[in-house]
């Protein structure tokens, strides 16, 4: 078995077993509040097929925003994708705040 593998099992049955992520009920997604799933194997399947999603977005349903969607699922279990997302995040709303600063308060990023 891969040594990869064995790390994420590793992660995921530790974390079923101390709780950590099943205290997450939902996520914020471009203004909705989308309910997640309380099982972790369940979320990482959600995660993954929102990123394979978004890579066939050239197909009339799936789209490109299916990527961040399946970042943000995935960065409720994993600390490298959260850690990823987190410093994205901050450079997006930078700029924001540089290039579009009404937009950006609009959207209460100040």
């Amino acid at each position: 078995m891969k040594a990869w593998f064995r790390l994420i099992l590793h992660h995921i049955a530790s974390l079923e077993v101390s709780g950590q992520a099943s205290a997450v009920k939902s996520i914020r997604f471009m203004g909705r509040q989308v309910p997640m799933p309380r099982n972790i194997i369940l979320r990482v399947l959600l995660g993954v097929g929102f990123i394979l999603g978004g890579i066939f977005s050239f197909l009339p349903v799936l789209g490109v925003w299916m990527l961040p969607l399946g970042l943000m699922i995935l960065s409720i279990d994993f600390p490298p994708v959260r850690r990823f997302r987190r410093r994205a995040t901050v450079v997006i709303v930078g700029w924001m705040k540089r290039r579009f600063p009404g937009l950006a308060k609009r959207m209460g990023l100040t």
